[in-house]
Protein backbone atom coordinates (compact mmCIF):
# COMPACT_ATOMS: atom_id res chain seq x y z
CA UNK A 1 0.00 0.00 0.00
CA UNK A 2 1.21 3.40 -0.55
CA UNK A 3 2.38 5.57 2.01
CA UNK A 4 -0.57 8.35 2.74
CA UNK A 5 1.19 11.86 3.29
CA UNK A 6 -0.40 13.40 6.05
CA UNK A 7 -0.31 17.21 6.01
CA UNK A 8 -2.16 19.69 8.94
CA UNK A 9 -3.44 22.15 6.01
CA UNK A 10 -5.79 19.55 4.08
CA UNK A 11 -9.10 20.55 4.07
CA UNK A 12 -10.69 17.83 4.45
CA UNK A 13 -11.12 13.75 5.95
CA UNK A 14 -11.41 12.51 2.16
CA UNK A 15 -8.04 11.14 2.14
CA UNK A 16 -7.79 9.36 5.57
CA UNK A 17 -7.64 6.12 5.72
CA UNK A 18 -9.08 3.81 7.87
CA UNK A 19 -8.60 0.08 8.82
CA UNK A 20 -11.18 -2.34 9.92
CA UNK A 21 -12.72 -1.40 12.93
CA UNK A 22 -12.54 -4.88 14.61
CA UNK A 23 -8.83 -5.28 14.12
CA UNK A 24 -6.23 -4.55 16.37
CA UNK A 25 -5.37 -1.81 14.17
CA UNK A 26 -8.67 -0.70 14.19
CA UNK A 27 -9.43 -0.58 17.92
CA UNK A 28 -5.61 1.67 18.17
CA UNK A 29 -6.61 3.59 16.12
CA UNK A 30 -10.45 4.47 17.34
CA UNK A 31 -8.43 5.21 21.21
CA UNK A 32 -5.95 7.57 19.68
CA UNK A 33 -9.25 9.18 17.92
CA UNK A 34 -10.77 9.15 21.36
CA UNK A 35 -7.79 11.52 22.49
CA UNK A 36 -6.42 8.66 24.60
CA UNK A 37 -2.44 7.57 24.95
CA UNK A 38 -1.66 4.30 24.54
CA UNK A 39 1.59 2.07 25.95
CA UNK A 40 2.14 -1.74 24.99
CA UNK A 41 1.20 -2.46 28.71
CA UNK A 42 -2.27 -0.80 27.68
CA UNK A 43 -2.58 -2.69 24.44
CA UNK A 44 -1.86 -6.10 26.22
CA UNK A 45 -4.39 -5.51 29.05
CA UNK A 46 -7.48 -4.56 26.51
CA UNK A 47 -6.67 -5.84 23.29
CA UNK A 48 -4.62 -8.86 24.93
CA UNK A 49 -1.59 -8.21 22.06
CA UNK A 50 1.83 -7.95 22.56
CA UNK A 51 2.42 -6.41 19.12
CA UNK A 52 1.23 -2.48 19.65
CA UNK A 53 4.19 -1.19 17.98
CA UNK A 54 3.36 -3.10 14.68
CA UNK A 55 -0.02 -1.75 14.43
CA UNK A 56 1.47 1.98 14.98
CA UNK A 57 3.67 1.18 12.51
CA UNK A 58 1.01 -0.11 9.90
CA UNK A 59 -1.02 2.97 11.02
CA UNK A 60 1.72 5.42 10.05
CA UNK A 61 3.07 3.60 7.29
CA UNK A 62 0.09 2.41 5.35
CA UNK A 63 -2.66 4.25 6.26
CA UNK A 64 -0.67 7.48 6.96
CA UNK A 65 -1.77 8.60 10.04
CA UNK A 66 0.88 10.81 12.09
CA UNK A 67 1.20 9.02 15.25
CA UNK A 68 3.56 10.75 17.74
CA UNK A 69 6.03 8.78 19.69
CA UNK A 70 7.30 9.55 23.08
CA UNK A 71 9.37 7.87 25.93
CA UNK A 72 8.81 7.41 29.26
CA UNK A 73 9.90 6.10 32.44
CA UNK A 74 7.92 3.40 34.50
CA UNK A 75 8.64 1.56 37.33
CA UNK A 76 8.38 -2.22 37.04
CA UNK A 77 7.33 -4.77 39.73
CA UNK A 78 10.97 -5.91 39.62
CA UNK A 79 12.37 -4.26 42.60
CA UNK A 80 11.33 -0.45 41.80
CA UNK A 81 13.28 -1.10 38.44
CA UNK A 82 12.46 1.79 35.97
CA UNK A 83 12.24 1.35 32.63
CA UNK A 84 11.71 3.50 29.56
CA UNK A 85 8.50 2.69 27.54
CA UNK A 86 6.67 3.86 24.65
CA UNK A 87 3.88 5.62 24.72
CA UNK A 88 1.67 6.47 21.72
CA UNK A 89 -1.02 9.61 20.59
CA UNK A 90 -2.57 11.12 17.66
CA UNK A 91 -1.78 15.37 17.54
CA UNK A 92 -4.91 17.40 17.97
CA UNK A 93 -5.07 18.80 14.13
CA UNK A 94 -5.10 14.92 13.25
CA UNK A 95 -8.26 14.47 15.37
CA UNK A 96 -9.50 17.70 14.69
CA UNK A 97 -9.28 16.59 10.29
CA UNK A 98 -10.74 13.13 11.19
CA UNK A 99 -13.66 14.81 12.47
CA UNK A 100 -17.05 13.64 12.75
CA UNK A 101 -15.98 10.33 10.27
CA UNK A 102 -13.05 9.57 12.82
CA UNK A 103 -15.47 10.26 15.81
CA UNK A 104 -17.95 7.46 14.75
CA UNK A 105 -14.69 5.26 13.80
CA UNK A 106 -14.06 5.64 17.70
CA UNK A 107 -17.17 4.76 18.84
CA UNK A 108 -17.75 1.66 15.99
CA UNK A 109 -14.50 -0.10 17.10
Amino acid sequence: MNQVLFREDRADDSSLIYPTAASVRGRVLAALLRGEQLTQADALRRWATSRLGSSIYQLRKEFGWPIVTTEIEVETRDNGRVATVARYWLPNHAIRLAGARGQRFATSA
